[in-house]
């Protein structure tokens, strides 16, 4: 009988599948926090009273942004793109009645929210534009719908630019039945090839990062999954390496980000796949101790807060900013710890003041998640 790696006991396979839904649920909302932590640390300059204010000239501020950049910087989407490839694949032989099944439910869980959340966001710009016409209107929301593309990188962005992972997601979804066609013939051959093209520098920004990355973290959630590897197994025979490589990785990307920034390249990529194994271990251990927690609690509001927080973001920022006046080290990191605390705030807080008193409303926004 397989043994709970965290606690070295037997587990029955129904206590198995209790513990992976148990982690994978507490591992929602706290993702959602890092993502929302990452957009909030992406501005460093400030005008204040005319003066230009550059917060990395502040010890404590730069070092702030490399620990963002290090440790929490890339690394919830891929997890997020894993979890939604093995869900997908997960105990079904993927026939075209499944396959039109689960793109109905992606319908309604995916692409209703993706398309309400953009013309939110859209509306939000509305105030700022020029006197726009009925033609400038259109041509912008099929901007903010699809997505900008940003130079020289190639990313493209909707209007709710988080919800680029929905995006994808979606385009993955679709492409299961190719995935599925692959994954037979080759096995875990076209994953491997897969995280070869996302993690080579010289084919990693091409202008198709986005999806290089959505391909490689699905596929291989859905490789594990039609194996029929637990997650729970698998991801727990490598605990200890993980705990020891992840902090390992993200420290010496930090390190090196100046100096040798390939270097960093490399150990920042290698940061991002252990820390799959890092969060899900971690999760594992916590929920097998707990059986209930505040994060598993709150699992439900993590798609409302990875939703909205870009669009509660910028307007929190600037009330913050106008209470505490970015302008040194002490300042600058306290505005960032209350723009990302309130921000937090305000997103779960909405989500659960619609959730009991208009559900209706709520349900469409969320994909049903309620």
């Amino acid at each position: 009988m397989k043994t709970d790696a965290h606690t070295h006991t037997p587990l029955s396979k129904a206590a198995r599948t209790d513990l992976r839904s148990r982690s994978l649920d507490f591992l929602r909302y706290p993702l959602a926090i890092v993502v929302l932590v990452v957009h909030t640390c992406s501005a460093h300059n400030f005008t204040n009273n005319g003066c230009d204010t550059d917060l990395l000239d502040f010890g404590a501020v730069r070092w702030l942004f490399l620990f963002v950049r290090a440790f929490l910087s890339d690394q919830s989407v891929p997890v997020y793109f894993f979890i939604a490839g093995y869900l997908f694949f997960l105990n079904i032989s993927l026939t075209r009645q499944i396959y039109t099944r689960k793109l109905r439910n992606r319908f309604r869980s995916l692409l209703v929210p993706y398309v309400l959340w953009n013309l939110l966001a859209f509306a939000a710009t509305l105030p700022s534009l020029p006197s726009p016409d009925a033609g400038m209107v259109v041509r912008r929301i099929g901007a903010a719908l699809i997505g900008v593309a940003y130079e020289p990188d190639g990313l493209t962005f909707p209007a709710d630019a988080p919800m680029w992972f929905v995006r994808n997601l979606m385009v993955m979804a679709a492409a299961t039945p190719l995935l599925a066609w692959l994954l037979k013939r080759t096995g875990g051959w076209c994953v491997a090839f897969f995280g070869i093209v996302w993690a080579l520098p010289a084919t990693r920004h091409l202008g198709g990062w986005q999806l290089q990355e959505a391909v490689f973290f699905f596929s291989w959630g859905a490789w594990m999954s039609r194996s029929r590897r637990e997650m729970m197994a698998e991801f727990g025979r490598f605990r200890r390496v993980s705990f020891a490589v992840y902090p390992t990785a993200a420290i010496a990307a930090a390190l090196l980000s100046g100096p040798y920034p390939q270097a960093a390249f490399a150990c920042k990529t290698v940061a991002i796949v252990s820390g799959l194994f890092f969060a899900y271990n971690i999760a594992a251990a916590i929920v097998s101790r707990h059986r209930t927690t505040a994060a598993t609690r709150l699992a439900p509001a993590a798609f409302f807060v990875y939703s909205s927080h870009y669009i509660i973001l910028a307007p929190t920022s600037r009330a913050v900013a106008s209470i505490i006046c970015p302008a040194s080290a002490a300042t600058g990191l306290a505005y960032y710890l209350l723009t990302a605390a309130t921000t937090a705030a305000i997103a779960t807080g909405a989500y659960a003041a619609m959730r009991r008193y208009t559900p209706r409303l709520l349900s469409p926004l969320v994909g049903g998640r309620i």
